[in-house]
C-alpha cells in the first residue's frame, strides 16, 4: 500500500477489520462523508453520529476489502484510486438475509460480480480525505 497520513491509514485497515468504532476514532466530531455514485450522492453523513448510523446501517459498508492502488498527499488533502472487493464468507457461515424494509446497499458498496471462471476483483473507485488536526474532516468517496 503506498505511504499514506496515519489517520487515512488507520480509517482504511478499521474499514477492511469491519472495526466501525476504529473508523469513527480517526474520524473529527463535525466529519463530512459523502458517497456519489452516477453523478449524485447516493449516502450522506454530516458528523460523526450519522457517520456511525450510515456505517452500522448499511449492509457492505464494513464487508469489503479496501485496496489502495495510488495515492497523492497535498497538504491536508490525500486522493486515492481505490479497488473494493467483497470480504469472502466461510462456507459454513449463513448468508445474513435483509429485511426487506431496509433500504438496498448503494451501488458503489456493490462488488462488480466476477465473470463465469474468474476471480472477483471488485470495484474501481476514487476516495478524497482531508485532515484537521490529525482528524479526518471530509471523505468523498465515488467510482
Amino acid at each position: 500500500m503506498p505511504r499514506l497520513p496515519a489517520p487515512v491509514a488507520a480509517y482504511i485497515a478499521a474499514c477492511n477489520a469491519g472495526d466501525v468504532d476504529g473508523m469513527l476514532a480517526q474520524l473529527a466530531q463535525d466529519a463530512l462523508y459523502q458517497a456519489i455514485h452516477g453523478g449524485e450522492i447516493t449516502a450522506e453523513a454530516v458528523n460523526r453520529a450519522e457517520f456511525e448510523h450510515l456505517a452500522r446501517a448499511l449492509p457492505g459498508f464494513t464487508s469489503q476489502q479496501l485496496s489502495v492502488t495510488q495515492a497523492i498527499t497535498v497538504g491536508d488533502t490525500t486522493a486515492l484510486r481505490l479497488r473494493r472487493a467483497p470480504v469472502p464468507c466461510p462456507q459454513d457461515t449463513p448468508t445474513p438475509v435483509r429485511e426487506p424494509s431496509q433500504d438496498p446497499a448503494p451501488a458503489w458498496m456493490q462488488a462488480t460480480p466476477p465473470r463465469s471462471g474468474a476471480p472477483a476483483r471488485g470495484r474501481a473507485g476514487t476516495a478524497l480525505f482531508r485532515l484537521r488536526r490529525e482528524r479526518i474532516i471530509r471523505i468523498l468517496v465515488s467510482d
